[in-house]
C-alpha cells in the first residue's frame, strides 16, 4: 500500500494506492484558514477509516513542490518521519508533473502552473509521446507578463481555475486553451501513480537528503512585534 502526500497549494491532498495503482482513498480538502492545521487531523481520519494496519504501508510518496514554502515542510517532514520509523522507502515528485498527469493524452504540449504569489507563477511544460508523460522543461517561475511570449499552441492546467483561468485569457487571449476546470487541483492520486511508477523501478530517494523544490528564496516578513529569531 502506498501514502501519498500533497500539501504544495491551499487545496491539500492525500490518498492511499494499493501496489497495483487501484485508488483505496482519498481526499481533496480546501481549509477555510490555514491548510496545515488540518492536514495531520485529516491523514489520522484518512488511515483510521481506510487502513487496516498501518504496517501496511510499504512506501510514502510525497510532492516536494514547488508550491506552498510551509505546505513543502510540513508533508515532508511527516513523510520522512512515517519513512524513517518504518525504515520504507520514501520518493518526492514534482507538483507540476502530477498536474500535467491529469490531463489525458493532450495532442498538444501541456503547461502546467502554481500561483507563486505576487501575479508570479511557477510552470513546466510537458507532452504526451506513446501514452507517456515526457518533460518539455524543468521547473521554472515566470511573471504573468510574460506569458504570451512563453507560451505558444499549449494546453493550460493550474491549481486554481477561478483566479487563473481568466489572467491567463487577459495575457494569451480569449481563445486559450485550458484544461475542464474540475482539473485544476494536484490529486494525490496523480502524485502517487508518478511515485509507484519509480517504485516499480527502484527509484527511490534518500530520507535524509530529500528537499523541496522552492525555486526562489522565501519570503521574509517583518516580525510585528519586533522580536529577532
Amino acid at each position: 500500500m502506498i501514502l501519498v502526500l500533497n500539501t504544495t497549494t491551499k487545496q491539500f491532498s492525500i490518498a492511499l494506492l494499493s501496489d497495483t495503482g487501484t485508488l483505496i482513498s482519498e481526499q481533496v480538502i480546501m481549509p477555510l484558514s490555514s491548510g496545515s492545521a488540518f492536514f495531520i487531523p485529516s491523514l489520522d481520519f484518512l488511515l483510521r477509516h481506510s487502513c487496516n494496519n498501518i504496517k501496511d504501508i510499504s512506501c510514502v510518496v510525497v510532492a516536494i513542490g514547488p508550491g506552498s514554502f510551509t505546505g513543502l515542510k510540513v508533508a515532508l517532514s511527516v513523510a520522512k518521519g512515517i519513512c524513517f520509523s518504518m525504515n520504507i522507502p520514501i520518493i518526492g515528485v514534482s507538483s507540476l508533473e502530477a498536474l500535467a498527469m491529469q490531463v489525458a493524452y493532450s495532442s498538444i504540449p501541456v503547461t502546467a502552473i502554481i500561483d507563486s504569489r505576487k501575479r508570479e507563477y511557477f510552470f513546466a511544460q510537458f507532452e504526451f509521446k506513446n501514452g507517456n508523460l515526457v518533460r518539455k522543461t524543468s521547473d521554472s517561475c515566470i511573471k504573468i507578463e510574460e506569458f504570451s511570449k512563453r507560451f505558444q499552441k499549449t494546453l493550460f492546467i493550474g491549481n486554481d481555475y477561478d483566479s487563473q483561468a481568466n489572467l491567463i485569457k487577459e495575457y494569451i487571449g480569449k481563445d486559450a486553451l485550458l484544461a475542464p476546470s474540475h482539473l485544476w487541483h494536484i490529486s494525490a492520486a496523480h502524485v502517487g501513480i508518478l511515485g509507484l511508477k519509480r517504485l516499480k523501478k527502484g527509484d527511490v530517494d534518500e530520507i535524509l537528503s530529500l528537499e523541496p523544490i522552492y525555486l526562489r528564496p522565501p519570503e521574509i516578513r517583518k516580525n510585528p512585534y519586533g522580536l529577532r529569531n
